[in-house]
């Protein structure tokens, strides 16, 4: 990627397949984890904050918290934060809200980052840390 002259390059891995994950995370500079405040997430989250500190033991890449598919003025959205504390893994204040249009897309070329501007800034000065 850095040879064909991107600037960044998202590698998004399927679930459920852990060696294409590590590969995945293995070659991340900042490792950015989704998470969507459902149960089924949180539920996931020991076992990935799990997976996740043991290859940043190898490689040091920074990780973070990406907050998604966020409905404002929910519970899920007021609690899902402390929710997380005990993980111990930063949690961005960006957030990515519940959108149609993000579905919509796929596959398709990115001209307008919309919400994902501001968490794009966020990791910006994440990875320059």
């Amino acid at each position: 990627m850095r040879t064909a002259g991107a600037v960044h390059a998202i590698i998004d891995t399927p679930p459920g397949d852990l060696s294409i994950t590590k590969g995945a995370l293995l070659a991340a500079d900042l490792i950015v984890i989704p998470l969507q405040p459902t149960g089924a997430d949180v539920a996931q989250m020991a076992e990935t904050a799990d997976f996740v500190d043991a290859v940043r033991r190898e490689t040091g890449a920074p990780a973070v918290v990406l907050l998604t598919r966020m409905v404002k003025g929910t519970v899920a959205a007021r609690t899902i934060r402390e929710t997380l504390e005990p993980f111990g893994l930063p949690i961005l204040t960006a957030e990515v809200p519940q959108a149609q249009a993000v579905g919509m897309v796929y596959g398709q070329p990115v001209n307008d980052l919309g919400h994902y501007a501001t968490v794009l800034e966020e990791l910006k000065e994440v990875a320059a840390a």
